[in-house]
């Protein structure tokens, strides 16, 4: 960072700020000493979450909507967007499901709610929605007692109208709201579900290239108290 508003050129350190000449300019970089202990609390910290939320963004993978920006990968956005997110307590990182985003989007387009295994999904006027991907989670304990997060489905629905679906045995429900971004787009998405014979599992397979042409909106989850 240059630095400018001084009268003359030195070197040397001022608080947290170091300053030198680099080719003829003034420069100041924050000053960061010599760490004996690398393995700071902050820093097993930061690295847990930082852990934890990679593996999530593995399991998630076919459900994000988060695209590779330049040379930061979807994944590494992914973890980014989450980590306000995530605690850390008792040598554990955690992260409210619920609140996680499988999109970037800021923008809020639905409100979802999950009750009694009814799950219950109203759009804003204010957003152009056209439908919803549907994402179904639960939470299973591995051998060392801790829990996972498994998709356990992910469907797409082509409306724009408030709707009710029952739902069963699910943990979490997340809703990705989407708009097509041309008419072209839409009548692609609807000729390829025209053409899909077998079901979800074709669409699951296929739903990147199937929604290529749409914007994904702000995610909402929910966890099922039913």
């Amino acid at each position: 960072m240059k630095l400018y508003g001084f009268t003359g050129k030195g070197s040397g350190k001022m608080g947290s700020s170091v300053f030198a000449i680099s080719g003829g300019e003034q420069i100041v970089r924050q000053y960061n000493p010599v760490v004996s202990n690398p393995s700071t609390p902050a820093q097993v910290e930061q690295r847990a979450k930082l852990k934890l939320l990679s593996q999530l963004a593995a399991v998630l993978a076919p459900a994000i909507k988060i695209k590779k920006d330049g040379l930061v990968s979807a994944r590494n956005k992914f973890v980014s967007i989450n980590y306000p997110y995530t605690s850390y307590a008792d040598g554990k990182a955690s992260v409210e499901v619920a609140k996680l985003q499988l999109s970037e989007s800021k923008t809020k387009a639905a409100q979802i709610s999950v009750s009694a295994e009814v799950l219950r999904v109203s759009f804003k006027d204010t957003v152009n929605v056209d439908g919803v991907i549907i994402v179904l989670a639960e939470v299973n304990p591995n051998n060392n007692s801790e829990l996972n997060l498994t998709i356990t489905g992910i469907e797409t629905k082509m409306t724009n109208q408030s709707f009710e679906e029952t739902i069963t045995g699910q943990d979490f429900v997340f809703v990705i709201p989407f708009g097509f971004d041309s008419a072209t787009a839409k009548q692609k998405y609807e000729d390829y579900i025209a053409s899909t014979t077998s079901g979800n599992a074709d669409l699951t397979a296929s739903i990147a290239d199937a929604l290529s042409g749409a914007t994904f909106y702000h995610t909402e989850g929910s966890k099922n108290n039913g």
